[in-house]
């Protein structure tokens, strides 16, 4: 199953409350352009928005550490 061009905070809140595995960058068809792919531990797919792929970068980054900080925030069942 996916989501296609959600907006890139939707991913930021996924990631910080622990329910994303795996993030990565995908180019768009438009030069400087690129998007955010999560997968969720529920196998779902989520595919942001094309945005500037600078401003990618930085938000993969971010997301990147929101994955890791979950891990110490956010407890499994309660």
């Amino acid at each position: 199953m996916s989501t296609n061009d959600i907006p890139p905070f939707y991913v930021e809140g996924l990631a910080a409350v622990g329910d994303v595995v795996k993030v990565e960058l995908e180019e768009c068809g438009v030069p400087g352009r690129q998007r955010i792919i999560a997968i969720l531990k529920n196998g779902k797919v989520l595919k942001s928005m094309c945005i500037d792929a600078r401003g990618a970068k930085r938000l993969l980054a971010m997301i990147r550490e929101y994955m890791q900080l979950s891990k110490h925030l956010v407890l499994e069942n309660g």
